[in-house]
């Protein structure tokens, strides 16, 4: 599925559980995730994104359109150069596999 939801990530530290990744997706009520790396924090979103519109799927409820025409990544806080350059990689890449499933 092409998502074309808004995912805005920010940065997390605790004494528990260091620094992690929390994702968050607005237009979905209630519907984010986390991870321990960028990357992972986006991935993880999308699989939320998924799982939250089959749900609504199934129980019938109406899918809220999509307020972009592409997905956006939103990037809160303080980051690092490579945090950064972690987050366009894994854009980009997810953005090539979702290109190539949409043409089989």
């Amino acid at each position: 599925m092409d998502n074309k939801y808004m995912i805005t990530i920010k940065k997390w530290s605790d004494d528990i559980d260091g620094t992690y990744f929390v994702a968050k997706v607005p237009e979905l009520k209630g519907c984010m995730s986390d991870g321990a790396t960028v990357k992972e924090a986006l991935v993880n979103a999308r699989e939320a994104i998924s799982g939250y519109l089959e749900v609504l799927i199934e129980s019938g409820d109406t899918i809220p359109k999509p307020q972009n025409d592409k997905e956006i990544v939103q990037l809160l806080g303080e980051y690092t150069k490579e945090e950064i350059t972690e987050c366009y990689q894994a854009v980009d890449k997810l953005r090539c596999i979702i290109d190539q499933l949409n043409k089989m």
